[in-house]
């Protein structure tokens, strides 16, 4: 099994409030006139948090403990479910590699909102975005969806035999489908779909997150809410315990992609 930041007992990866920071770096040349040159740097990009929890549980302190020594602080990495995130990438471009499509999909389609931010399935399609994180977690999933025709599914998987879906009324009416994921599985992967049925599927704003219910719809791009090879970015991890069962303590996060 994955090393995964561990989830609270509430189904949440976070307690509010916390802190998020991206940075990314410049380069400067300064020539002997005085006169600069500054661009960017592509390849470099910081991604940190600061996680304060509160009367943590025995077991939920025990987890995050276990992960800490396990990858000897800031010594290995893990993967970390954004807080609050959407954890798909390129959740309104159903085109993008991060979706694998059978049958034909649209971007660019009539929305919810009356723009053009959708994506269509055509009749007997579907689209699916595997991520790997723990199954054993909650998600909850969720996406404005229309169609007219009988049998168009949102579906939330660990991409085996547990599987939980919602059907999609044919009333050709814009509305919002959930799906709250909590299954026994002990797999690494989690997997949206939206399977088309006798008509074509329209789509906006699919959304999977890693908490217990659905949350406002939060546009993703290419890196979406899962973040592989996160560090520990501290050498000790305090409980600050004020009774039984009650833990407290602080966690920093941070994640390179260009280091690791």
């Amino acid at each position: 099994m994955m090393l995964a930041f561990p989830q609270l007992e509430s189904g949440a990866m976070a307690q509010m409030p916390f802190e998020r920071a991206v940075r990314f770096r410049s380069r400067r040349n300064v020539a002997r006139d005085g006169s600069t040159v500054e661009i960017g740097d592509p390849d470099y990009e910081e991604r940190s948090w600061q996680l304060a929890f509160r009367e943590l549980s025995d077991a939920e302190w025990l987890a995050l403990e276990s992960l800490f020594a396990t990858v000897e602080g800031r010594l290995q990495t893990f993967t970390f479910l954004e807080p609050g995130a959407n954890l798909l990438g390129w959740s309104e471009k159903l085109t993008q590699t991060p979706w694998s499509v059978a049958g034909t999909a649209l971007d660019g389609q009539a929305d919810s909102l009356g723009g053009a931010r959708g994506s269509r399935l055509s009749a007997g399609s579907n689209a699916g975005q595997a991520l790997a994180a723990p199954s054993s977690y909650r998600y909850a999933a969720s996406a404005w969806l229309r169609t007219t025709g009988g049998g168009a599914k949102l579906r939330v998987s660990d991409n085996g035999a547990q599987v939980l879906e919602v059907d999609v009324d044919s009333t050709g009416q814009w509305k919002r489908y959930a799906v709250h994921y909590a299954a026994s599985s002990a797999t690494d992967q989690v997997k949206l779909e939206l399977v088309a049925g006798a008509a074509d599927l329209e789509i906006h704003g699919p959304q999977l997150e890693a908490q217990a219910y659905a949350s406002p719809y939060k546009v993703s791009s290419a890196q979406g809410g899962v973040f592989a090879n996160v560090r520990f970015d501290q050498d000790a991890l305090t409980d600050e315990a004020s009774g039984p069962g009650r833990h407290d303590t602080r966690v920093r996060l941070i994640w390179t992609p260009s280091q690791t």
